[in-house]
């Protein structure tokens, strides 16, 4: 009897720690995912470093053209699955669900504009994904307890999308790098949240 219920309350915690780590690790698998998709990309055309293109650049090219492309779409689609998911405060999971979604029409407007042929509208959709990251990195930090790795995260967005803007209208210039740490410090920041929310809900 004793063995049974240690062994049926083993399972219970099982599926809560199941059930609480989904959010996170939806957000981890598709920013691993297009992390390598990505690299792969660069190996591939690694004049992509040293072209002043961004990340964009990879979605003009036939030999790049579809791992760029999956590796949007994998990213959509784990934002997708977390805003299926009902975590932390209601008005809290109306925000994360509203902007996700919000990000996952401006990622496709991304892959259906290419920078080569409809820039304005390519930039029009890749600066409001910058701003709503931006925007929601900032509420992230407001409902998380202090934190300076958290606070660092979101100077590290601020400074890197400061500068690729700098770099957008140049020739030349590291566009693609501050590109790709404007990502890795939003994506980092949302798993962290992800995780203290669920663990930790909000209800203010």
């Amino acid at each position: 009897m004793a063995l049974r219920s240690a062994l049926t309350l083993q399972r219970s915690f099982s599926i809560i720690r199941s059930n609480i780590k989904r959010p996170s690790r939806y957000i981890t698998y598709g920013l691993a995912a297009a992390i390598v998709l990505l690299t792969f990309c660069i190996i591939l055309r690694p004049e992509s470093l040293n072209v002043d293109n961004g990340l964009s650049y990879f979605g003009t090219l036939k030999t790049t053209i579809v791992p760029y492309t999956i590796a949007y779409l994998l990213y959509a689609l784990s934002l997708w699955k977390v805003s299926t998911i009902r975590f932390g405060s209601l008005w809290q999971h109306r925000i994360f669900t509203w902007v996700f979604r919000i990000m996952i029409v401006q990622i496709i407007g991304l892959l259906l504009t290419p920078g080569n042929s409809v820039y304005d509208i390519h930039l029009f959709f890749g600066s409001g994904l910058f701003v709503l990251e931006v925007l929601l990195s900032t509420c992230l930090v407001a409902w998380l307890a202090f934190s300076w790795l958290n606070v660092s995260l979101v100077m590290a967005e601020i400074f890197s999308g400061i500068a690729s803007f700098y770099f957008l209208p140049w020739t030349r210039g590291p566009l693609l790098q501050t590109q790709v740490l404007f990502q890795l410090a939003f994506g980092i920041l949302l798993i962290r949240a992800l995780t203290v929310l669920e663990l930790k809900p909000l209800h203010r």
